[in-house]
């Protein structure tokens, strides 16, 4: 597709001729503005339309800020069209991946500390049980010698 120019944005969407033209006619009733006060009431004056207007729009935008946050936000949580949750659940999904990628057996090479004195607890408790279970056989063993 050929690149598209400012001129063919403006053609293929009306709205921001709009924009353009509304902004340009507010630009230049400003600086007409400064000039009519500058002219009857003096430079000073003049200038602080100049620069008073524009100080006036951007704490009027500042101000505005959060409630034009606030109101994006309740209106993304009403459509459902929660971002956070997808990213949340495109982070975990790479997570998994990358839990899939690691080797099994690396993990089993490596036993925790807890295992290995877990483990040997078990043995020896094993073996006591056992030692116990053949002192108990040959105990039967000899009393059965003895009765016969």
């Amino acid at each position: 597709m050929p690149p598209v120019g400012a001129l063919d944005r403006l053609r293929s969407n009306p709205r921001w001729a709009v924009v353009i033209a509304a902004t340009t006619v507010l630009v230049l009733a400003w600086i007409a503005w400064a000039i009519y006060v500058a002219s009857s009431k003096g430079a000073t004056a003049g200038l602080g339309v100049l620069l008073a207007w524009p100080a006036i729009l951007v704490a009027l935008a500042l101000i505005s800020l959060p409630f034009l946050g606030a109101y994006l936000l309740i209106h993304r949580l009403a459509n459902g069209d929660d971002s956070t949750a997808e990213a949340e659940a495109e982070a975990s999904d790479a997570d998994d991946e990358e839990d899939e990628s690691e080797d099994p057996a690396e993990k089993d090479d490596e036993p925790n500390e807890g295992e290995d004195s877990e483990d040997d607890e078990d043995d020896s408790e094993e073996e006591e049980g056992s030692e116990e279970s053949d002192d108990e056989e040959t105990e039967e063993a000899e009393a059965e010698k003895a009765s016969d």
